[in-house]
């Protein structure tokens, strides 16, 4: 099974969602340039294994989490927990 990423640019409301950990990944790395010296990546960290979002073990364990806002509700949301990208591509 492939590690799931998110794209550079945030996009509110698509998360990675750990079962293991329960925790929203909201992003799976980025780059943070300074100035002369080399362009460092960082990572977040998971709560369970202590390690990069990258080297966690339980990689099986993550899941697409969507997150829609419901218009005129007061702020109520719907969320939907799916395997892969392919089913993000196939709701919209």
């Amino acid at each position: 099974m492939k590690r799931k990423e998110l794209p550079l640019e945030k996009h509110k409301g698509l998360f990675i969602y750990c079962n293991r950990c329960q925790r929203n990944f909201s992003w799976t790395y980025r780059i943070i340039r300074s100035g002369n010296r080399a362009n460092k990546i960082e990572e977040p960290m998971c709560y369970e294994t202590k390690t990069t979002f990258s080297s966690c073990e339980f990689f099986e364990s993550h899941r697409y989490k969507v997150r829609v806002y419901i218009p005129n509700k007061k702020g109520k949301t719907k969320s939907k927990n799916l395997k892969s990208i392919a089913s993000i591509m196939a709701l919209s």
